[in-house]
C-alpha cells in the first residue's frame, strides 16, 4: 500500500554514505539504482556496502560489493 519509504547506502561502519530516497511511495515494485558515489557526488572506494530500506514496518538490509 502507499506509504513512505526511505532508502540509505552505509558503509561497514554504518556510517551513512549516501540517501537515495526519503519519500511517498505508491504501492507496486520499484527500483532504485546507486551509481556509487556519496552524498557529495564523490565515486566511493571499492569494497562492502549495505543498502537498507524502510517502508511503514518493513525493513530489509542488502549487502553489496562495488568494484574498482
Amino acid at each position: 500500500r502507499d506509504s513512505v519509504a526511505r532508502v540509505d547506502v552505509y558503509d561497514v561502519s554504518g556510517r551513512l554514505v549516501r540517501r537515495l530516497w526519503d519519500g511517498p511511495v505508491a504501492s507496486g515494485e520499484r527500483t532504485i539504482e546507486w551509481d556509487g558515489r556519496d552524498s557529495h557526488g564523490r565515486a566511493v572506494a571499492g569494497g562492502v556496502y549495505y543498502c537498507r530500506a524502510i517502508s511503514g514496518s518493513r525493513s530489509d538490509v542488502r549487502k553489496m560489493v562495488v568494484m574498482r
